[in-house]
């Protein structure tokens, strides 16, 4: 797409499903997004498009339940219905007309827009479309009211000034898939902060010996892999631990001496993001042996953290960090054996703190300034710091 000529951004409005300020929204993405832009003086007026407690409380007591009796592998949802889209450009509307010298409409979601609603640029930066995660994630067809969801998308993806899709491999397809968008990969980014030196990290991490697993119970398949390798690997060495967030022990198996299940840690609790940065400085490798799909954003932001990493080769991080990985390893099989030989391959001390290091620079690029300073001339703006 071409850019307008450049001229300075003053006000802009940021959209997002939850609390655009809350830390515990979306992995942090809108946090530091409005973060990032007000440190360049920029006023941001910021709006919620969560769902109605009522409403959606209505249709879940009146609709959920025979909906997923009837269709019980559908992603339709009260979030996928025009009653909620009907809501949200409710919202949308209002929001146009108490903010009249925002410059522009900013979306984190590709779900909603503004642009039928507003003659300013609206830009979309998400991960992918609903049609993405069916068709090529859960590898189906959409049913009949996925269908319906996905048209209502296609609309706000394909008349917005801008699509930014944080995965180049995502935005590779979308550029097939929505052939009328205007659509950019600008990188990736590090939904968390980093407070000590890299001398410090690799220290720490050298004198540790522990695995950390970051992920929901939907990568609990991974997590149980993983489990069962490091089973093996601590009966080598006793002194090895491993860390879960994100999950019970019930989810990977039960309770054992070395492992903590830390269940899901909010990052806008104080305590709880202490505890968080903590592991991200203690792990000496992050593991994530989910196929297809592996927790992308907290596998890059434990490299931010000198972490090396063992994952599969899944399109995605192929795409980003290459076929081989100086940082880490991929297993490229799904046997206990195979997982095992690559921890094993990254906690070697021949090398690890050049594995940390090359880590720690694989990330370096993926910095929420660098997005900003690409986003903001794509769309007509100057792009200079405060």
């Amino acid at each position: 797409m071409t850019t307008r000529q450049s001229r300075e951004l003053r006000e802009v409005t940021v959209f997002a499903n939850g609390d655009p300020e809350a830390a515990s929204t979306w992995s942090n993405i809108p946090y530091f997004f409005v973060a990032t832009l007000r440190r360049r003086g920029i006023r941001v007026n910021t709006v919620s498009l969560a769902t109605s407690r009522v409403l959606k409380t209505a249709y879940d007591l009146s609709l959920r339940f025979p909906l997923r009796a009837i269709m019980p592998s559908s992603g339709y949802s009260y979030f996928r219905t025009p009653v909620h889209d009907r809501d949200v450009a409710r919202r949308i509307r209002r929001a146009v007309a108490a903010y009249p010298d925002s410059q522009a409409n900013l979306f984190l979601t590709y779900s909603f827009s503004a642009a039928r609603l507003s003659a300013k640029p609206s830009a979309h930066i998400c991960d992918w479309p609903f049609e993405f995660w069916i068709r090529r994630m859960l590898r189906r067809e959409p049913d009949f009211l996925e269908r319906g969801t996905i048209r209502r998308e296609r609309q706000a993806i394909e008349s917005a000034a801008l699509v930014v899709s944080l995965f180049a491999g995502v935005a590779k397809t979308l550029r097939q898939d929505y052939p009328k968008a205007h659509t950019a990969y600008l990188g990736h980014v590090i939904n968390g902060e980093c407070e000590r030196s890299v001398e410090e990290l690799i220290a720490g991490k050298e004198a540790e010996r522990r695995l950390l697993f970051i992920g929901g119970p939907h990568y609990r398949e991974g997590a149980r892999r993983l489990v069962a390798a490091w089973r093996v690997l601590r009966g080598r060495d006793g002194d090895l631990r491993l860390d879960v967030v994100g999950m019970r022990d019930a989810d990977v198996g039960g309770p054992a001496p070395g492992l903590t299940c830390h269940g899901y840690l909010d990052k806008s609790v104080a305590a709880e993001r202490a505890v968080y940065s903590e592991l991200l400085g203690r792990a000496s490798v992050i593991v994530n042996p989910t196929p297809r799909w592996a927790g992308f954003s907290s596998l890059v932001e434990a490299m931010h953290h000198c972490t090396p990493v063992v994952t599969t080769p899944y399109d995605e991080f192929v795409e980003s960090f290459g076929a081989e990985l100086g940082f880490g390893a991929y297993c490229r099989e799904d046997t206990t054996e195979a997982l095992v030989e690559a921890i094993a391959g990254t906690l070697e001390p021949a090398g690890y703190k050049e594995r940390c290091l090359a880590a720690r620079a694989a990330a370096s690029d993926h910095t929420w300034d660098g997005l900003v300073d690409r986003l903001l001339p794509l769309l007509g703006f100057a792009s200079s710091r405060a």
